[in-house]
């Protein structure tokens, strides 16, 4: 486990790139341990790739993915989405 990375506490919010680093870190547990190098460089294509923002919002609200309060640029939610890519 990477020690930078804390678990939140309850009621605590966290920024967008604590929220990345969580993600990809739980993405790369289940991986085992795994770094994929292309979704690094952004070689291979997104989910969040060609939809808007309603759609980033229902794509979060079908994973089950909450959209942290203040969260509200569309680049903040497919940052999200994107993150969450490892997790179906």
């Amino acid at each position: 486990m990477n020690k930078d990375v804390q678990e939140p506490k309850e009621g605590e919010q966290l920024t967008l790139e604590q929220i990345n680093r969580i993600l990809k870190q739980q993405q790369q547990q289940k991986q085992g341990g795994e770094s994929n190098t292309d979704d690094d460089r952004g070689a291979d294509k997104k989910p969040s790739d060609g939809l808007k923002a309603a759609e980033i919002k229902a794509a979060l609200a079908e994973k089950g993915i909450e959209i942290p309060e203040g969260v509200t640029l569309k680049a903040d939610l497919a940052a999200l989405l994107d993150g969450s890519a490892g997790d179906e």
